[in-house]
Protein backbone atom coordinates (compact mmCIF):
# COMPACT_ATOMS: atom_id res chain seq x y z
CA UNK A 1 0.00 0.00 0.00
CA UNK A 2 1.06 3.97 -0.23
CA UNK A 3 3.66 5.14 2.59
CA UNK A 4 3.46 8.38 4.16
CA UNK A 5 6.45 9.93 5.53
CA UNK A 6 6.15 12.06 8.92
CA UNK A 7 9.30 14.64 8.99
CA UNK A 8 9.95 16.93 11.56
CA UNK A 9 12.87 18.82 12.23
CA UNK A 10 15.01 19.30 15.24
CA UNK A 11 17.52 21.20 16.31
CA UNK A 12 19.72 19.80 19.15
CA UNK A 13 18.86 20.97 22.43
CA UNK A 14 16.85 23.40 20.78
CA UNK A 15 13.54 23.26 19.28
CA UNK A 16 11.14 20.77 17.36
CA UNK A 17 9.36 21.73 14.50
CA UNK A 18 7.29 19.55 12.59
CA UNK A 19 6.26 18.50 8.86
CA UNK A 20 4.37 15.88 7.55
CA UNK A 21 4.17 14.91 4.03
CA UNK A 22 1.56 12.64 3.03
CA UNK A 23 1.53 10.53 0.12
CA UNK A 24 -1.13 9.77 -1.94
CA UNK A 25 -3.02 6.74 -1.86
CA UNK A 26 -1.41 3.92 -4.62
CA UNK A 27 -3.41 0.73 -6.38
CA UNK A 28 -1.57 -2.06 -4.52
CA UNK A 29 -1.79 -4.14 -8.08
CA UNK A 30 -0.52 -1.33 -10.21
CA UNK A 31 2.29 -0.37 -7.86
CA UNK A 32 3.39 -4.23 -7.90
CA UNK A 33 3.76 -4.16 -11.61
CA UNK A 34 5.61 -1.34 -11.99
CA UNK A 35 7.57 -2.50 -8.82
CA UNK A 36 8.50 -5.29 -10.42
CA UNK A 37 8.93 -4.24 -14.36
CA UNK A 38 11.67 -1.73 -13.21
CA UNK A 39 13.26 -4.38 -10.92
CA UNK A 40 12.55 -2.15 -7.79
CA UNK A 41 12.62 -3.03 -4.13
CA UNK A 42 9.69 -2.55 -1.78
CA UNK A 43 7.67 0.85 -1.56
CA UNK A 44 9.34 1.75 2.18
CA UNK A 45 12.89 0.90 0.93
CA UNK A 46 12.58 3.44 -2.67
CA UNK A 47 10.76 5.84 -0.48
CA UNK A 48 14.16 5.48 2.33
CA UNK A 49 16.15 6.27 -1.40
CA UNK A 50 14.25 9.16 -2.56
CA UNK A 51 14.87 10.67 0.86
CA UNK A 52 18.26 10.44 0.63
CA UNK A 53 19.17 10.56 -3.02
CA UNK A 54 22.68 9.86 -4.80
CA UNK A 55 25.10 12.65 -3.23
CA UNK A 56 23.85 13.63 0.76
CA UNK A 57 25.43 16.48 1.50
CA UNK A 58 26.05 14.98 5.30
CA UNK A 59 25.29 11.59 6.78
CA UNK A 60 22.04 9.74 7.49
CA UNK A 61 21.61 7.36 9.61
CA UNK A 62 18.45 4.33 8.60
CA UNK A 63 16.89 2.51 11.62
CA UNK A 64 15.35 -0.83 10.75
CA UNK A 65 15.05 -3.98 12.92
CA UNK A 66 14.46 -5.91 9.96
CA UNK A 67 17.82 -6.86 8.93
CA UNK A 68 16.82 -8.47 5.78
CA UNK A 69 15.92 -5.01 4.45
CA UNK A 70 19.26 -3.63 4.64
CA UNK A 71 20.56 -4.63 2.01
CA UNK A 72 17.62 -3.93 0.00
CA UNK A 73 18.42 -0.39 0.99
CA UNK A 74 21.63 -0.49 0.09
CA UNK A 75 20.50 -1.83 -3.63
CA UNK A 76 18.35 0.74 -3.75
CA UNK A 77 20.72 3.31 -3.19
CA UNK A 78 23.18 2.02 -5.49
CA UNK A 79 20.82 1.68 -7.93
CA UNK A 80 20.19 5.88 -7.90
CA UNK A 81 23.46 6.71 -8.16
CA UNK A 82 25.50 6.44 -5.17
CA UNK A 83 28.45 4.36 -4.47
CA UNK A 84 28.71 0.91 -2.88
CA UNK A 85 31.31 2.15 -0.41
CA UNK A 86 29.67 5.04 0.50
CA UNK A 87 26.75 2.89 2.47
CA UNK A 88 27.36 1.27 5.10
CA UNK A 89 25.44 -1.76 6.83
CA UNK A 90 26.39 -2.09 10.83
CA UNK A 91 27.08 -5.09 12.32
CA UNK A 92 29.29 -6.83 14.62
CA UNK A 93 31.06 -7.08 17.57
CA UNK A 94 31.63 -3.06 19.29
CA UNK A 95 34.66 -2.51 18.89
CA UNK A 96 33.97 -3.11 14.99
CA UNK A 97 30.83 -1.11 15.18
CA UNK A 98 32.96 1.73 16.89
CA UNK A 99 35.47 1.51 14.04
CA UNK A 100 32.48 2.06 11.52
CA UNK A 101 31.18 5.02 13.28
CA UNK A 102 34.24 6.77 13.48
CA UNK A 103 34.65 6.46 9.79
CA UNK A 104 30.59 7.96 9.55
CA UNK A 105 31.62 10.92 11.65
CA UNK A 106 34.94 11.55 9.74
CA UNK A 107 33.03 11.69 6.30
CA UNK A 108 33.98 7.98 4.49
CA UNK A 109 30.05 6.78 4.34
CA UNK A 110 27.14 8.65 3.68
CA UNK A 111 24.47 5.97 4.75
CA UNK A 112 24.79 3.74 8.15
CA UNK A 113 21.73 0.71 8.07
CA UNK A 114 21.53 -0.66 11.15
CA UNK A 115 18.58 -2.19 14.07
CA UNK A 116 17.98 -0.27 17.15
CA UNK A 117 19.65 -3.33 19.51
CA UNK A 118 23.06 -2.49 17.13
CA UNK A 119 22.98 1.35 16.89
CA UNK A 120 20.06 2.32 19.33
CA UNK A 121 22.76 2.83 22.57
CA UNK A 122 26.89 3.40 22.87
CA UNK A 123 27.26 4.01 18.91
CA UNK A 124 27.42 8.23 18.11
CA UNK A 125 26.88 9.42 14.73
CA UNK A 126 26.23 13.11 15.45
CA UNK A 127 29.21 14.87 14.50
CA UNK A 128 27.63 15.10 10.86
CA UNK A 129 24.38 13.47 10.97
CA UNK A 130 21.60 15.14 8.46
CA UNK A 131 18.49 12.48 8.64
CA UNK A 132 17.77 10.00 10.52
CA UNK A 133 14.82 7.57 9.09
CA UNK A 134 13.02 5.14 11.19
CA UNK A 135 11.58 2.72 8.59
CA UNK A 136 9.75 0.31 11.66
CA UNK A 137 9.06 1.41 15.03
CA UNK A 138 9.92 -0.30 17.89
CA UNK A 139 7.68 -0.32 20.85
CA UNK A 140 8.98 0.78 23.31
CA UNK A 141 9.10 5.04 23.43
CA UNK A 142 12.47 4.78 24.91
CA UNK A 143 13.95 2.74 22.38
CA UNK A 144 13.11 5.34 19.83
CA UNK A 145 14.58 8.16 21.91
CA UNK A 146 17.37 6.26 21.98
CA UNK A 147 17.84 5.77 18.10
CA UNK A 148 17.03 9.13 18.02
CA UNK A 149 19.67 10.38 20.53
CA UNK A 150 22.72 8.87 17.84
CA UNK A 151 22.79 11.95 16.35
CA UNK A 152 19.95 14.74 18.24
CA UNK A 153 22.87 15.58 20.81
CA UNK A 154 25.61 18.37 21.40
CA UNK A 155 28.20 17.57 19.03
CA UNK A 156 26.31 17.49 15.67
CA UNK A 157 27.99 20.02 13.40
CA UNK A 158 25.02 20.37 10.50
CA UNK A 159 22.92 22.20 13.61
CA UNK A 160 19.59 19.87 13.07
CA UNK A 161 18.77 16.57 12.43
CA UNK A 162 15.37 15.72 10.12
CA UNK A 163 13.50 13.21 11.15
CA UNK A 164 11.49 10.69 9.10
CA UNK A 165 9.20 8.35 9.94
CA UNK A 166 7.84 6.28 7.25
CA UNK A 167 4.18 4.46 8.03
CA UNK A 168 2.04 2.32 5.59
CA UNK A 169 -1.31 3.41 6.34
CA UNK A 170 -3.60 0.44 8.11
CA UNK A 171 -0.77 -1.47 9.56
CA UNK A 172 0.80 -1.63 13.06
CA UNK A 173 2.98 1.40 12.18
CA UNK A 174 0.09 3.76 13.41
CA UNK A 175 -0.06 1.77 16.43
CA UNK A 176 2.99 2.74 17.96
Amino acid sequence: GPVRVFMRTRRAFISTSRQIEVLGAVDVESWTALYKSQNLEAPKVEKVADIIGAKPKFGFVVFCDYKDTHSAVKRALIRRGMAKERVMIMAGDPPTRQIIAEAFNRGEYDVIIGTTKIMGEGVNLQTRTEGIIHMDFPWEPASMRQREGRAVRQGNTVGHVKVSRLVTPGSADLLR
